[in-house]
């Protein structure tokens, strides 16, 4: 992601769209993978329950990161799934969750 947002040749768009992009392919190719081997081996239903609904947020949130990145470059299209993602988060916009999210992975990586 660093290397996203420090690249000269890429407009403040197109760095967010990139982001986006990255963000959601690792939240469906490590997070939810992660979080459906933690719901496998919960030890009690309610954890299970509790994991299930935090890998619902974060599949909702990947799959909104997917239309920031796809609506090619029409700011309209971006602005509106940028409000659809603030919604969903309780107001945070992509940078935000793109902060709450390196923030899960550290948080992983620890475990």
């Amino acid at each position: 992601m660093g290397n996203i947002a420090n690249d000269p040749g890429l407009t403040a768009l197109a760095k967010t769209q990139a982001s986006c992009r990255e963000s959601s392919k690792e939240i469906q190719n490590v997070l939810l993978k992660y979080l459906d081997l933690k719901i496998k081996n919960a030890k009690n239903p309610r954890d299970a329950a509790d994991l299930r609904g935090i890998k619902e947020y974060w599949a909702s949130v990947q799959e909104k990161l997917k239309d920031i990145w796809s609506v090619e470059s029409d700011p309209h299209l971006m602005w509106e799934a940028e409000r659809e993602l603030q919604l969903l988060t309780g107001g945070n916009g992509v940078k935000q969750t793109l902060n709450e999210l390196s923030e899960v992975f550290a948080k992983m990586s620890r475990k």
